[in-house]
């Protein structure tokens, strides 16, 4: 009965606009501000589509931009979402690495409520939730590690940590569609490190270079990613090269589920800050930072701008489709349900950004744009991965 009143309110509350959906946004108030210090940190429910957005709830709870964008999970049902933040201020409002998960009720989504606040390792970033809602895993950049935790009645537990090495710096973990393995995405290593899931037993099965900088290292390269809807296929960033092509650039790198090797590599642009898959996994955003600023006072601001690019997706070919100007270091993307319309997080603006896509071409509504206190850093829809 809970499950159906759930799915009852969200879309009671949803109906109002036609192809309204449900977007939640973690909102990071703690990083470096022209205007005025600290602010609290939020998670925002949007509802978007075919009209303008809106805000239709938030709640206070810990939440970063640093790292990929792939800091929240949303179950498929929308009765929760699990939420990571590795960053806090100390006392002398100094950045440091944290750990806390906080997984929040959906039950009215104009009132989220927090029913769960725990810790992962330093530096929890990524966050991935299988389709069944029953096992979720957590990357902490800073430990080397994810960490793993049963799920029941929308309560956490961990049940496992997975170490894998000190110097992987893992950025984000990603389930397979079908929930029998997970594959982690190690910024510090260059590395894709494949999982396999029996119940709640996790075990590393091995890994492969995605990422390699300029000079053949594989350091600092790759972030996040994304798997096709027929689970073949792994997308991820490569901020640099792949092991297929070292570059200056930014690169798409795809890897082959079926036989884990890398078989394609796409150069998009510089920065490569985020993937996001269509939820029919048609089409690719991409978002390029394109050495945008983070301060308003830097000389350039006015004149570099980072780039939302769209992609059509067949397999390991991704063929380019359309390109807009965007804000200064965006970071996560969310489609609606038909691909017509995308929500960008602009960290330095503040804001989310509203384009509208008709197959061919891509643009700004600019009237549609939200503006909030704190920086975007993270944002997901019920059928974002």
């Amino acid at each position: 009965m809970r499950k159906y009143l759930v799915c009852a309110t969200a879309m009671t509350l949803l109906a109002g606009a036609a192809r309204a959906e449900l977007a939640i946004s973690a909102h990071d108030g703690k990083q470096i501000r022209e205007d005025k210090g600290p602010t609290k940190d939020q998670i925002v429910m949007i509802s978007f589509g075919a009209g303008k957005p809106k805000v239709i709830g938030s709640v206070e709870a810990p939440a970063s931009m640093i790292g990929p964008p792939t800091s929240i999970a949303v179950a498929r049902d929308f009765s929760f979402a699990i939420v990571t933040c590795g960053q806090k201020l100390d006392a002398n409002n100094k950045l440091q690495l944290d750990d806390v998960v906080t997984v929040i009720g959906l039950d009215d989504p104009t009132k989220p409520k927090v029913l769960q606040t725990l810790h992962a390792g330093p530096g929890a970033m990524g966050v991935s939730m299988n389709r069944s809602k029953t096992l979720a895993m957590v990357a902490a950049s800073g430990e080397g590690a994810v960490y793993v935790y049963s799920i029941a009645d929308r309560h956490l537990t961990q049940v496992g940590k997975i170490d894998v090495g000190a110097k992987s710096e893992p950025r984000d973990v990603i389930f397979a569609p079908d929930g029998k393995n997970a594959y982690v995405v190690g910024w510090g290593n260059g590395k894709l490190t494949k999982l396999a899931i029996d119940g709640t037993k996790v075990t590393v099965v091995g890994d492969i270079m995605t990422g390699i900088d300029p000079k053949g290292q594989a350091i600092n390269n790759i972030d996040g990613g994304d798997i096709s809807r027929d689970g073949r296929y792994l997308y991820n960033t490569a901020f640099s090269g792949t092991p297929m092509g070292a570059s200056k650039t930014g690169n798409i790198a795809v890897t082959d589920l079926r036989n884990f090797k890398l078989v394609a590599a796409t150069e998009v642009g510089s920065g490569t800050e985020n993937l996001t898959l269509s939820p029919d996994g048609k089409y690719m955003a991409v978002t390029i930072l394109n050495g945008t600023a983070m301060v308003r006072s830097a000389p350039d601001f006015n004149t570099v701008l980072g780039k939302l690019k769209l992609y059509a997706v067949n397999g390991p070919k991704l063929t380019f489709v359309a390109e807009a100007d965007t804000g200064h270091n965006c970071q996560g993307t969310v489609f609606s349900d038909d691909n017509k319309t995308i929500l960008l997080q602009c960290a330095t603006e503040k804001d989310i950004e509203v384009f509208r896509f008709d197959g061919k071409s891509l643009t700004q509504d600019k009237s549609a744009t939200l503006t909030f206190d704190g920086r975007p850093g993270a944002i997901a829809t019920n059928r974002t991965r």
